[in-house]
């Protein structure tokens, strides 16, 4: 399986319990697909460069998680339809690789 960020904007005018609400169902989609949620941050209100639905601002969060795609379809299928998330982003997590470094003698 591979790791990926989602990160998610909602619409500014929702209150706190309405954002808990849609997280907790973006996370119950992933764990029924046998997916793995590693961290939520929520980031709050931003600006957005571009104006969405009569609004130029939004509440951000960044979702990591660890899935296979059948959880991208099925989260690709419910973002779409949710009026209240402006936007959205889902992209495979880049994990650098350490460097080896050789001891001199």
């Amino acid at each position: 399986m591979k790791k990926y960020e989602l990160i998610v904007i909602f619409h500014p005018e929702m209150q706190d319990e309405e954002i808990n609400k849609n997280l907790e169902e973006i996370q119950k989609v992933i764990v029924s697909k046998k997916g793995e949620v590693f961290g939520v941050d929520k980031w709050g209100i931003r600006e957005i460069a571009t104006e969405f639905d009569k609004t130029n601002s939004g509440f951000y969060v960044l979702i990591d998680f660890e899935g296979d795609n059948e959880i991208l379809n099925k989260l690709y299928s419910s973002l779409k339809v949710n009026e209240r998330v402006v936007r959205y982003l889902l992209t495979v997590k880049v994990i650098e690789k350490e460097k080896v470094v050789k001891a001199s003698k």
